[in-house]
């Protein structure tokens, strides 16, 4: 495997879509894998609010694509993982 390709792979916890792969998602995965998840959604999150704080500063409209889409794929991918753990 190339170290682009391991760079690539997601943990099964993580994958987002599809059918999990149940006994690949341990307890040590969910520990370590749902607290990453939550570190990089709330760096997402953080980019989405300073869009639209710069946005409204600059007295520009906001638009669905760039506030929405985005929030609603965060959710997704939360909502598909912690699905997994509760599953």
């Amino acid at each position: 495997m190339t170290k682009a390709h391991q760079k690539q792979e997601r943990p099964p916890l993580l994958a987002g879509f599809g059918i999990p792969i149940y006994n690949q998602i341990t307890p040590i995965e969910i520990t370590t894998h749902i607290s990453t998840l939550l570190e990089d959604l709330n760096q997402k999150l953080n980019r989405i609010e300073e869009n639209v704080e710069e946005s409204l500063n600059n007295i520009q409209p906001l638009l669905w694509s760039e506030v929405m889409t985005p929030l609603q794929e965060l959710s997704e991918s939360l909502r598909w993982s912690w699905g997994v753990v509760c599953h």
